[in-house]
């Protein structure tokens, strides 16, 4: 079951050929490009929650600012009336 396997890397539109290897070779080289997708995939997903954090930090602040806002409103509303 021996054989010769080539090594195809996808450079953006383009495919680049590497050498021929054993398949021992050949699959050690898919596992590290497999843990390179997840190491990308994890530093995007450590930068969204970083961005998601932030978001969600001022929106509660801009929220609980104006809770004192409305409540003030609504005291003034019930002094005319």
């Amino acid at each position: 079951m021996g054989g010769k396997y080539q090594w195809i890397r996808h450079d953006g539109d383009r495919q680049v050929i590497g050498e021929n290897m054993d398949r021992l070779t050949y699959l050690f080289k898919q596992y590290d490009n497999i843990l390179d997708w997840y190491k990308q995939a994890e530093s995007k997903s450590t930068f969204l929650h970083a961005v998601n954090g932030i978001l969600v930090g001022a929106l509660n602040g801009l929220v609980f600012v104006g809770a004192d806002k409305v409540k003030d409103i609504n005291k003034d509303r019930k002094s005319v009336v």
